[in-house]
């Protein structure tokens, strides 16, 4: 509400029009402030996945170029340290990750799928980006922008612009916490997804990393999570 100062008590001159004050009815609306989408990544901070970061923030860009008002983008990548590879806003959970040594310790996990769990459980930090409103995270090997003939790539640029509010609008007033689709092991594929950063859905995820079991039938300890429900 904007303040208001002055009075309607004052008598008008003779041949004047007496006007009645102004108030908040009669002010021109505030603009809504512009919302935050996140483009987020992931780079575990080693030599060998960082020469990924350079296309696949030049892409980002593009993709954050389509997107229409009332949204401003962001680039995130989560990651421990910085690279001048990628123009971009680094951030690293440090209790994510500990959590998730926490997990990797307690489950016998072997090989090369130990070090796939690593990253997977790592990526629940997009929850803690509380800074944004939405997100749409996606690896550091994935084509963000697709090469399309001209005709095509225009028609499918015009119905991106079309459908984007509404479909995220729809996605924001749903209960749903994320968006994604799922592949031959995991419902939900963790390559590529929306969500939205949520900060209790990040304490469950932790709770659930540091004490939780995994049974092939029931899922999930849920009296374990239930810790960190609101």
């Amino acid at each position: 509400v904007w303040p208001f100062h002055g009075s309607s008590s004052q008598t008008p001159r003779s041949g004047s029009v007496a006007a009645r004050s102004p108030s908040v009815r009669d002010a021109a609306p505030r603009a809504a402030p512009p919302k935050l989408f996140g483009v987020v990544t992931l780079w575990d901070g080693s030599d060998s996945h960082e020469c990924a970061l350079p296309l696949w923030c030049q892409q980002a860009r593009r993709l954050a170029a389509k997107i229409p008002p009332p949204w401003r983008t962001e680039l995130v990548v989560m990651a421990p340290k910085t690279s001048g590879e990628c123009d971009a806003h680094y951030l690293w959970s440090d209790v994510t990750a500990r959590a998730n040594q926490a997990y990797l310790e307690r489950v016998r996990i072997e090989g090369s799928w130990k070090y796939l769990k690593h990253c997977t459980l790592l990526k629940w930090a997009v929850f803690s980006l509380s800074h944004l409103e939405l997100l749409l995270y996606a690896d550091v090997d994935v084509d963000l922008d697709p090469a399309r003939p001209g005709p095509a790539r225009a028609v499918e640029e015009s119905l991106f612009r079309m459908y984007f509010n509404a479909a995220t609008a729809a996605f924001l007033q749903s209960s749903a916490v994320i968006v994604g689709e799922p592949d031959h092991a995991s419902p939900i594929n963790t390559g590529v997804f929306l969500a939205k950063p949520t900060r209790w859905v990040h304490e469950a995820g932790l709770a659930c990393m540091r004490a939780c079991s995994f049974n092939e039938t029931t899922g999930f300890d849920a009296a374990v999570l239930a810790i960190a429900l609101p």
